[in-house]
């Protein structure tokens, strides 16, 4: 992987391709393609650096297949950064960019989200994860990360002692920038002992649910993610989240600092990095 030629403007990884070797990359203009770009010539009369700074969810161009489209919608949500990251450690892995032609492991999806989960673990759900069983149930992406970011606890579920798993009520936080999920603990404990030994997890939230006229049954939407679990002790980095969580319970800034003061020294982070996320919509009768 060459780095320094990192992501084209219309999201494509100039670092993983192997049209040509001696190219500079999008960014030099030295791409075969770049005269009849149409995203090129767009971004530029924009004063964008990338198609993913638009405000604007385009389509257009080569924005029109699904792997550059998901590639620029990955740098929109993470950052290029996180991108890169992603890209190099699936290359590392076994995942090939161009196996045949321009064609490679990033190229056969008809589902966006599914690429962007594909980006961020190397592998597919369908290679890790159980589809829903009830289509019909399942809540879009957009929905699921609603409920993430609104609601203010779940069940976060590690593996526990002598393999059984451990449950346990946590408040946590949904990071929009990055797609994480944060919480907050102290230094010792259960939790934190089964996490050393397998970061593997899976958190549960739901909503308070609703009722059809003239029913009395609750109609539910709840989300489950799978993925793996980094403790983060990084003194800033507590403050700053556990700031930011607070403040989905209570707007008293006053109380926020003192609580920050008195025990974030005494405090880590759990940061979830999700590898599947599915959400569905039940009733309760």
């Amino acid at each position: 992987m060459k780095s320094e030629l990192g992501i084209a403007r219309c999201g494509l990884a100039c670092c993983l391709c192997s049209e040509n070797v001696y190219c500079g990359g999008c960014h030099l203009g030295e791409c075969s393609d770049a005269e009849r770009c149409e995203n090129r010539r767009c971004s530029e009369e924009k004063q964008l650096k990338y198609c993913f700074l638009c405000e604007k969810d385009c389509r257009k161009g080569i924005l029109s297949k699904i792997k550059p489209y998901g590639f620029t919608l990955f740098a929109k949500r993470y950052g290029v950064k996180a991108l890169l990251n992603c890209l190099e450690e699936n290359e590392r892995n076994g995942v090939i960019y161009h196996r045949c032609g321009v064609f490679g492991d990033y190229d056969d999806f008809d589902d966006v989200e599914e690429l962007i989960r594909f980006i961020q673990t190397g592998k597919r759900s369908n290679e890790m994860f159980r589809d829903l069983i009830r289509k019909k149930k399942q809540l879009p992406m957009e929905e699921c990360i609603r409920i993430l970011k609104t609601e203010k606890r779940g069940v976060l579920s590690v593996i526990g002692d002598n393999q059984y798993p451990y449950g346990m009520p946590m408040n946590h936080w949904y990071n929009e920038e990055n797609g994480k999920i944060y919480f907050h603990c102290g230094k010792v404990g259960h939790r934190l002992d089964a996490l050393k030994k397998d970061n593997k997890v899976s958190f549960c939230t739901y909503d308070e649910g609703y009722q059809n006229p003239g029913e009395w049954a609750l109609n539910i939407k709840s989300v489950i993610v799978f993925g793996r679990m980094a403790i983060v002790d990084d003194l800033d980095t507590v403050i700053d989240i556990t700031t930011k969580l607070s403040y989905k319970f209570t707007q008293d800034a006053a109380y926020i600092q003192k609580e920050i003061e008195g025990f974030a020294k005494n405090t880590l982070l759990l940061e979830l990095t999700p590898e599947h996320i599915c959400g569905k919509l039940v009733e309760e009768s």
